[in-house]
């Protein structure tokens, strides 16, 4: 089960893929403020590697932006119906 999408990058400053990623998946998207989140992520692994505990902490991002897109059910159907028809395709 997906518990959160974040978009970070590029596609982070582009709207329709926060609305397409929402509607998509049927959850809000969250979108934190440009950062560096590969240098932060591998930071934090490394303190909570130190730390020795087992469970994760919980990470702020700041203040992010929230979308919310009405979800579209016949859409991903033919995602899906796409990805099934392609499987066997080799590269």
């Amino acid at each position: 089960a997906v518990n959160r999408i974040l978009l970070i990058g590029g596609a982070a400053k582009n709207p329709a893929v926060a609305q397409i990623a929402s509607s998509l998946f049927d959850r809000e998207v969250l979108i934190p403020p440009a950062g560096e989140y590969v240098a932060d992520g591998a930071a934090r692994q490394a303190a909570w590697a130190l730390s020795g505990n087992t469970d994760a902490p919980i990470w702020n991002f700041g203040e992010v932006e929230k979308v919310n897109a009405p979800a579209t059910p016949s859409v991903f159907t033919k995602y899906q119906e796409l990805r099934d028809r392609t499987a066997d395709w080799t590269r």
